[in-house]
């Protein structure tokens, strides 16, 4: 039986997952299952079915949303979601957990430093949160953030354009300075000690993040850790200009996007979300979801991935 598991999604960023794949193919052994995708889910849906008794890793070689699938079909195996690690060699456009993994290891991002925890021989291992996002009638399992407003919109309104690879952001970011629009919502969150904290108002964006890097591009704060039992929280209130937006974007690879006059952070282990408004987009680690009431509560250390 195999002990490792390689994803090969053909589709993710500008469909180079099949040559970068080929620089770690030395690595692979015969016995070893390795799966191209050929549709969407279907990665969640084939792992879904095997026995993930005695297999030590699955990678992923494609964007953050094959992470994503591979982290839903982890967590519905409760015998192995504590004990089987995740690794992620980037192929996709945003490849926020690749970009948090060399963060925490203080080197760049690039694809040479991503493969090594792939191919090194004695593997080091990082335990992760997990947000168990519950609705009315869905649960997902985020590994990376839940966006609503500015950031969800350039993010799934430039999806036909993903053959741009990371340039379809920018095309994005234009499009939603032009139109920026606020949403309603009402969050309840829960403090350190226990109380509840009641907010009503309109913003341009909310930003719950797992991770300290969104995307390879994106560093929202050296503060976020790996497992340190939060969900961070960035609002960006309604009354920001066009101006003040736009020096934001142009500025969030620099870990500061916190301590912005016009940012709210909350740092939280559980909340719930109400958005009141019907056109707001919501997005859980780049997928649209559809709901608009949700129950967020963060999983502390609930999987394993290769560093």
């Amino acid at each position: 039986m195999y002990k490792n598991i390689y994803i090969l999604n053909p589709t993710s960023g500008r469909s180079k997952s099949q040559d970068i794949f080929n620089k770690v193919k030395h690595v692979v052994k015969k016995e070893e299952l390795v799966l191209t995708t050929t549709e969407k889910d279907q990665a969640y849906k084939v792992l879904s079915k095997i026995n993930l008794t005695n297999i030590d890793n699955i990678i992923g070689i494609g964007g953050d949303g094959t992470i994503k699938e591979i982290v839903e079909a982890v967590l519905e195996n409760e015998s192995k979601k504590n004990t089987l690690s995740i690794g992620h060699i980037p192929a996709g456009t945003g490849n926020g957990l690749a970009s948090s993994i060399l963060f925490l290891n203080h080197k760049p991002y690039n694809l040479d430093n991503s493969i090594k925890p792939i191919t090194n021989n004695e593997k080091k291992i990082q335990e992760i949160d997990i947000a168990c996002v519950k609705t009315e009638k869905n649960q997902y399992h985020s590994f990376l953030s839940l966006n609503v407003g500015f950031i969800s919109d350039l993010d799934i309104l430039t999806e036909f354009l993903r053959f741009l690879g990371s340039f379809r952001y920018y095309l994005g970011a234009v499009w939603c300075l032009i139109w920026m629009k606020t949403f309603k919502i009402t969050l309840n969150y829960l403090l350190d000690n226990d109380e509840w904290k009641k907010i009503d108002d309109e913003f341009i964006v909310l930003w719950a993040c797992n991770l300290s890097h969104p995307s390879f591009d994106v560093f929202i704060s050296p503060e976020i850790k790996f497992d340190d039992g939060y969900h961070h929280i960035l609002l960006l209130r309604k009354d920001i200009s066009r101006w003040e937006m736009l020096m934001l974007l142009l500025n969030l690879d620099k870990g500061t996007v916190l301590n912005h006059p016009k940012a709210l952070y909350i740092k939280t282990k559980k909340y719930e979300v109400k958005i009141k408004s019907k056109d707001a987009i919501v997005s859980i680690d780049g997928e649209k979801v559809e709901d608009m009431d949700y129950k967020i509560e963060i999983l502390n250390k609930r999987l394993n991935i290769l560093i």
